[in-house]
């Protein structure tokens, strides 16, 4: 729980049985997010401060089902579920708000996040043989990589500062990747863009990469980092779109799951913990003494 800016502590509490439409599950996997979640541990997120402390923090789980309510059918203890209930050891969840899994695999935890990808594909108006640039190749700009590839999209372009990250794009199906500075003016014929970096000057950048009537879909965090318009989406008449919750996130985890085996989505994972080593990660990276791309958190004891 979150008792104040840059403070968590670990709460216990006994739960009840399960209601007849809820799940007892046990966490496997969870995850930190980067973006959001270190803006609530600081205490910058404008929408967060204005709900009460202490509060939880945390986002996607994989979990096994350990006991089941009297209504619920389609789960059965042993089987394994993904979930967005935060750091938590243990816990009671609506059977509805669970997605089932064949397998409990670190990858799965990336279907949420990758939802919230795909939505922002599906809201532009483009085609297969688009040329496309992404703007940042962190968990959201690979996740939309993957999304867009594995569709059959494969004039996909991306720009990365580190060249680690950007070597990992090129896993993901990247046509090219480029640095900051070494985009080519040439390039600017790019038919629709996602703006994955969290960075100002990426973003007016990718606004000058786009043809005239171009499209973009935000991605990352405007509240977190200002995102100024450019000359170009004037001059150039561009559409710019916001995308935050996903599709359906069970249709979704089919797809999901029929396509990650040919992707290595658990390199996104580049920094791991046990869970009892979240505290003094958080402040880690709200310091930026680490910059992971994604946290992998193991529950085991």
């Amino acid at each position: 729980m979150l008792e104040f800016p840059y403070r968590v502590g670990w709460f216990e509490s006994e739960l009840p049985p399960p209601q007849p439409d809820e799940v007892l599950v046990k966490t496997v996997f969870g995850s930190i997010s980067t973006g959001s979640e270190i803006a609530q541990f600081k205490g910058e997120d404008p929408i967060a401060a204005a709900r009460p402390l202490p509060r939880k923090l945390g986002y996607e789980n994989v979990a096994e089902v350990i006991l089941c309510g009297s209504q619920v059918q389609e789960l059965q203890p042993g089987g394994y579920v993904v979930g967005t209930y935060g750091h938590r050891d243990y816990a009671l969840v609506p059977a509805n708000r669970l997605i089932p899994i064949a397998q409990s695999a670190p990858g799965a935890l990336l279907l949420i996040l990758g939802s919230d990808t795909a939505r922002a594909i599906a809201k532009l108006e483009l085609s297969l043989r688009s040329p496309l640039l992404v703007m940042g190749a962190g968990a959201v700009g690979l996740l939309a990589l993957f999304n867009l590839t594995a569709r059959g999209y494969r004039m996909v372009d991306v720009v990365e500062p580190d060249p680690a990250r950007l070597a990992l794009a090129r896993k993901f199906g990247a046509r090219q990747g480029f640095m900051p500075d070494q985009v080519p003016v040439s390039a600017a014929s790019y038919a629709g863009g996602f703006e994955c970096s969290g960075n100002s000057a990426a973003f007016l950048q990718l606004q000058n990469q786009m043809v005239q009537g171009g499209q973009i879909c935000v991605l990352s965090d405007a509240r977190l980092t200002p995102l100024p318009l450019s000359p170009a989406f004037h001059d150039k008449e561009l559409r710019i779109y916001g995308s935050s919750n996903g599709l359906d996130y069970r249709t979704y985890a089919r797809w999901f799951l029929a396509h990650a085996r040919r992707y290595p989505l658990e390199e996104i994972f580049d920094t791991q913990i046990r869970f009892t080593e979240l505290p003094e990660t958080l402040i880690a990276m709200a310091e930026g003494q680490i910059q992971p791309r994604k946290v992998l958190i193991f529950y085991d004891r």
